[in-house]
């Protein structure tokens, strides 16, 4: 069991050491090629920007329709509880 834990805890290190290779590598090409970084930061915000603003007018109208199921369960509900108070 001992060697398990052992092998387990290899496999994390070498996680962690290819975790950290990948960060260096991007440290460095931030580094080395900021103007590309910006680029692609600059994309990034941009498309981000676009998914807010598609959201704001998207959550409204999912707003307006869940108070609109909402009711009409509480409807539903009602004309049940009045069925069932008559059987």
């Amino acid at each position: 069991m001992g060697v398990w834990i052992l092998n387990l805890q290899v496999e994390k290190l070498k996680d962690l050491c290819l975790k950290q290779r990948e960060e260096i590598k991007s440290l460095k090409s931030a580094i080395l090629f900021p103007d590309v970084m910006n680029s692609q930061l600059q994309e990034l915000l941009e498309k981000q920007g676009s998914e807010l603003k598609q959201a704001k007018q998207v959550i409204p109208a999912l707003q307006q329709q869940v108070s609109s199921l909402t009711g009409q369960l509480q409807s539903l509900a009602e004309d049940l509880a009045e069925v069932l108070y008559y059987i």
